[in-house]
């Protein structure tokens, strides 16, 4: 039996090969299954996580673009764009020089963060905020030493949501300690780590800047490796512990309330009041020896005798008010 191929049957198999007949083309349905894996640099934040940021974030953009609104009085509009990982070294390159870094740090577990914002942005609040009209230059240039105090105070609100921000989690110190002009001066964590960037759309007056937040993916996944976390954001509040309901009640008991005691009430014509003088007598509707009521946040709730105690004017509480007057 002959098992060698002749040439004319080489050449054959060639042409099908490049030709590209005799292969199976894959279907539309098999085509969506593949996609692009990089084992490199391989994607450490789940979907899970991914709506943990997502929910915690809505919240500090929605604060923050009420704070810009009111202190530039015009509408800004801010929207969560996107929440991705990528490389530091990848995202330090993507700064164009120069720009306008804010780098601050965050504590327990202790880490810093970068705080990215357009510098025409920067430029057009610090003109706002002075009482100017507000403009979006072309080419940027660095911020000025007396813009950059001028910011400060936008800076301070920001560290502010971002505590707020993570209060869900845990209870954080931020703290923005110093400012950049050029990317590369700042290196929070080594070059080759990952880092989870939170980036926010800025609309003013038609100019649209991205607004970038960024993060150390360890100090992230610190935060968020819980369990208990995770099933805080992603399937409901559990039923309250001990600990809790204890927690509740030591505030609840800490919360002031008013209580008003309504000594009685008079119908008078507009004639009456308008002539009413020093000494003139009142009579009230209510008898000297009946029950007034204790009011506690428009409603009736208990019912009182008017007395004296140590010199002064008090009330001694008779009975609980139920039924209609307490609805």
């Amino acid at each position: 039996m002959e098992t060698l191929l002749s040439q004319e049957e080489i050449d054959a198999l060639l042409t099908d090969v490049n030709s590209g007949e005799g292969s199976h083309p894959l279907s539309e349905e098999e085509k969506r299954k593949i996609w692009m894996y990089d084992f490199k640099q391989p994607n450490l934040v789940h979907k899970d996580q991914v709506r943990i940021l997502e929910s915690l974030h809505d919240n500090l953009v929605k604060n923050f673009s009420v704070f810009l609104s009111e202190q530039l009085r015009m509408t800004v509009d801010m929207k969560l764009v996107a929440i991705e990982q990528v490389r530091y070294s990848d995202y330090i390159m993507s700064i164009s020089s120069p720009c306008a870094l804010y780098v601050g740090k965050i504590e327990d577990p202790e880490s810093q963060f970068i705080f990215e914002i357009s510098p025409q942005l920067v430029i057009f609040i610090v003109e706002r905020m002075l009482g100017g009209k507000g403009s979006f230059i072309k080419n940027s240039r660095q911020i000025s030493v007396i813009e950059k105090r001028i910011m400060n105070r936008l800076i301070q609100k920001l560290s502010s949501e971002i505590r707020s921000t993570w209060q869900p989690l845990k209870r954080i110190n931020c703290t923005v300690n110093r400012f950049e002009n050029e990317p590369e001066f700042v290196q929070i964590i080594p070059s080759s780590d990952p880092a989870i960037i939170v980036s926010i759309e800025t609309k003013v007056r038609g100019n649209s800047t991205i607004i970038n937040l960024c993060y150390p993916h360890w100090w992230i996944t610190s935060l968020l490796s819980s369990l208990d976390i995770q099933d805080q954001f992603l399937l409901g509040e559990k039923e309250s512990t001990v600990t809790g309901s204890k927690t509740v009640s030591e505030n609840l008991n800490q919360t002031h309330m008013l209580l008003q005691a309504v000594l009685g009430k008079i119908n008078i014509s507009v004639n009456d009041f308008i002539n009413l003088e020093c000494n003139d007598v009142l009579t009230l509707d209510t008898r000297v020896n009946q029950d007034i009521p204790i009011i506690v946040n428009q409603k009736e709730i208990f019912s009182a005798t008017v007395g004296q105690y140590q010199q002064r004017y008090s009330c001694r509480i008779n009975s609980v008010t139920t039924g209609e007057k307490n609805e």
